[in-house]
């Protein structure tokens, strides 16, 4: 059997899923970060990220991972359990916690995926058989995917990109100037490329937006319980070293690629991080950052062996995200760590959110109406 968890829990104020229910793909799409665990009465065997799994040879693959992840269940005929609510004891941890996900939440789920091997063994009842839901519409996103202009964003992500909205904007005119002098057919497929171009971009905002939404701003000395958008420098005692340089820093994270053939192949990734402080005036907190993604400026060296590292130094100026508690004392269990650059990046690409899903969705109609065209000339 399966069983159905959801590892980052909902901001404040939105409260907990309803309760339970066998609607798959609500389910499943409601979620921030859904996992299937699939369990035996010998232990959970096996747990399915939605969004770190590589989809291949699956029909719609180029649709969202959790839609993947839906059409994978039903095609399997599994019986899914969604009882899952994120509150229960801490368990001991099944493995690593996947990126991105809640520490809190996933060491709850371990022990709720245990507590349902116990019942299996025991030759309990199992969760009924997940009906078969009809084939979706197809959404915009799967007509992207079937030009090849879809983008996958994956939960693991490595820095906050450039979004570039002027670029998108001005690709978006160009498209359009083209496109009422060309024949309809290069007309749409001008207009889809520009809608491709616009489009990547706007999953990435998106994803962005819905990571780090329902955390509040504030600094140390006005910090409060619950999930926080901490802002400062980081301090602390440097004992790490950063690979490429050799700088003592709080954090590094690294990779290293090899080139093969046509293309660079990572070979080695590792990370170390130790706690530290962020002060804001003559105020400090202490920040736990031992599960958090670090979303910083990248240094690179090397043509065909490529090294690329992410440090936090000392001194830093630093945007965290995470859960606060004032008792015993204060402290931040980070989500994740950004750079000030990160930060001014990521607010500025969400500022212009709205227009780039307009310029998306304009050349994506402009495109079908070329194509319309195309068949149905006046």
């Amino acid at each position: 059997m399966a069983v159905f968890g959801d590892l980052i829990p909902a901001p404040a104020g939105e409260g907990a899923l309803a309760a339970p229910s066998t609607d798959l793909k609500r389910r499943v799409m409601r979620a921030r970060f859904p996992v299937i665990d699939f369990v035996s009465p010998e232990g959970p065997i096996l747990r399915l990220a939605a969004g770190a799994v590589a989809w291949r040879g699956l029909r719609g693959a180029g649709l969202s991972s959790p839609l993947n992840l839906v059409a994978l269940l039903e095609r399997l005929g599994v019986r899914v359990d969604f009882g899952f609510t994120g509150i229960g004891p801490l368990s001991e941890p099944a493995g690593p916690v996947p990126e991105g996900a809640h520490v809190q939440a996933s060491r709850i789920f371990d022990g709720y995926a245990r507590a349902w091997a116990r019942r299996l063994s025991r030759g309990e009842a199992l969760p009924a058989v997940t009906p078969a839901a009809p084939a979706p519409i197809p959404s915009p996103e799967a007509v992207l995917a079937g030009l090849g202009l879809a983008s996958h964003v994956p939960d693991a992500v490595e820095e906050v990109p450039p979004f570039q909205v002027e670029v998108s904007l001005a690709v978006a005119l160009a498209a359009l100037v083209v496109a009422a002098r060309a024949p309809p057919l290069v007309g749409c497929a001008v207009l889809g490329v520009a809608a491709g171009w616009s489009f990547r971009r706007a999953r990435v905002l998106r994803y962005f937006r819905e990571r780090f939404a329902g955390y509040r701003p504030t600094t140390p000395r006005g910090l409060t319980a619950g999930r926080v958008r901490l802002s400062g420098a980081a301090t602390g005692q440097p004992e790490l070293l950063t690979p490429l340089t050799a700088i003592p820093c709080l954090a590094v994270r690294w990779t290293i690629e090899a080139r093969d053939e046509r293309r660079l192949a990572v070979v080695e990734r590792g990370d170390r991080r130790l706690p530290f402080l962020v002060e804001a005036g003559d105020a400090r907190v202490k920040v736990n950052a031992e599960d958090a993604a670090l979303l910083l400026d990248p240094l690179r060296s090397g043509t065909e062996r490529v090294t690329t590292e992410w440090s936090l130094l000392p001194g830093a100026p630093v945007v965290v995200y995470g859960v606060a508690r004032r008792t015993p004392e204060p402290e931040v269990t980070a989500h994740a760590v950004l750079s000030a650059a990160s930060a001014a990046r990521l607010a500025a690409g969400l500022r212009w959110e709205v227009l780039v899903q307009v310029t998306t969705w304009f050349t994506g109609a402009a495109a079908a109406i070329e194509l319309a065209r195309v068949f149905w000339p006046r």
